[in-house]
């Protein structure tokens, strides 16, 4: 299959809930005005992959595309551009391609070369196959071609091409020594390192081992492993989805999409994974730990609950995170005023309606809406990203930022805890009422 073929493919995902109606056609990705402010394919591709320890990123592209540099923040791997230019463009940038990947593998001898294909590289027609065959002869490492022009779609959708594209070009290359009963992968996506570690630590508790992490920082020894496990699991990985089909078409590795968000949901996403491996002792000593840190968590949170039962939130973040701190919140006794759904998928979307149950407003246009929810529904505190924390300044309330790259975790019981204590800790903070008081002039 070519990889057109392959990514035509991608834009009808199976496995997607929409795809439940069998009685209308509708694609994942619609493409629509508006629809790359979030970011475009090339960057949703990329955020997937920096993770890779000991790899080189290469962009076939203008100088201008690498300018997403918030996303080279703490990774383990480099990037590198071949800056094309328009002698590149009339004439074909394939030299410079071969030559810039020579110069990577001089500098830092990686383990692995991702190229990324961008809008400007992929309609001009090269060759760049042939010379990725002839470089992976000729150094002996994998490169891999990724083609997430971004033209194509939003960031999930360059996600969903980088993760299915792993699979064809890297799983399947290596067999483990030592494969337990209980090895599985964890696939996330947009995750900071620290949450990857805290879902491998609360697994690992129970007795299973992480064989694979996607998301975290990955390796490529274990990447091309990954297909020796006995079970995929998702967490917050919506773009993943096409993945874990093919790992399951391929190698009949079953999948499970969870969320550790809250402790009822940790305890029924414990209880998922366990599920699927019909074991009686590994059920036993689950519930058991379920029991312990449920009983544990619940003595922990009386003080909590207390301080913040009757506050208001309203949520104004994006993707997963829109429907993610949902039952954190209302397990806290805090009344969700509005969720903005504007830049979620549709899965997300319906997502937030399953857990608001009517109870809370949808947001589709923040920055008409925001700050007339803030005084109608005399909200007490905002959790937002960092660019929409000024609806919480210009009303005067409290905010939390909420941000992969502020590397805070909120997983799992003791997540919950501390998401506890730091809505109480931001509540009663000097600093808000400092701040947003009236000056002595006025």
């Amino acid at each position: 299959m070519s990889r057109y073929q392959s990514i035509k493919e991608l834009f009808n995902e199976s496995s997607c809930s929409h795809n439940t109606n069998t009685e209308k056609k509708v694609t994942c990705e619609r493409l629509s005005p508006g629809t790359m402010i979030g970011g475009c394919s090339f960057e949703g591709a990329l955020q997937a992959l920096l993770p890779f320890k000991n790899a080189a990123h290469l962009i076939h592209s203008p100088s201008t595309c690498p300018q997403v540099t918030h996303l080279f923040q703490n990774a383990p791997s480099s990037v590198f551009t071949t800056q094309m230019d328009a002698h590149d463009l009339i004439f074909g940038g394939e030299d410079k391609l071969s030559s810039s990947i020579n110069y990577v593998y001089a500098h830092i001898h990686p383990e692995v070369i991702f190229i990324y294909l961008t809008c400007v590289s992929s309609l001009i027609g090269e060759d760049i196959e042939r010379i990725i065959n002839t470089k992976q002869e000729t150094l002996g490492i994998p490169i891999i071609l990724i083609n997430a022009a971004g033209f194509m779609g939003g960031v999930p959708f360059g996600a969903r091409i980088a993760g299915v594209t792993l699979m064809q070009q890297l799983m399947g290359q290596k067999e483990p020594l030592d494969a337990l009963a209980y090895d599985i992968n964890l696939i996330g996506f947009n995750a900071s390192l620290n949450e990857m570690n805290a879902y491998k630590m609360l697994l690992e508790s129970i007795g299973f081992r992480i064989h694979w992490i996607f998301g975290g920082v990955e390796d490529v020894e274990r990447t091309q492993m990954a297909h020796c496990v006995k079970l995929n699991v998702l967490i917050g990985a919506k773009p993943m989805v096409s993945l874990a089909r093919k790992m399951k078409e391929m190698w009949d590795i079953p999948w499970v999409e969870v969320s550790f968000y809250g402790r009822h949901a940790t305890s029924d996403a414990i209880r998922s994974i366990v599920e699927i491996f019909a074991d009686g002792k590994l059920t036993r000593i689950s519930e058991q730990f379920i029991a312990r840190e449920e009983k544990s968590l619940h003595q922990a949170l009386e003080s909590c609950c207390t301080v913040l039962k009757d506050k208001v939130a309203l949520l104004d973040l994006k993707g997963k995170y829109s429907w993610q701190f949902i039952p954190m919140l209302k397990e806290l006794n805090v009344r969700i005023a509005a969720t903005a759904i504007y830049q979620c998928t549709q899965d997300d979307s319906e997502k937030v309606f399953e857990l608001l149950k009517g109870q809370g407003m949808v947001i589709r246009d923040p920055y008409e809406e925001l700050e007339e929810i803030i005084d109608e529904e005399a909200v007490d505190i905002l959790l937002c990203d960092v660019h929409h924390y000024h609806s919480a300044a210009a009303s005067k309330i409290a905010f939390i930022e909420v941000s992969p790259v502020l590397q805070t975790s909120f997983i799992g019981y003791t997540g919950l805890l501390s998401f506890a204590h730091e809505l109480v800790q931001t509540l009663e903070d000097p600093f808000f009422t400092t701040v947003f008081q009236k000056a002595p002039w006025e």
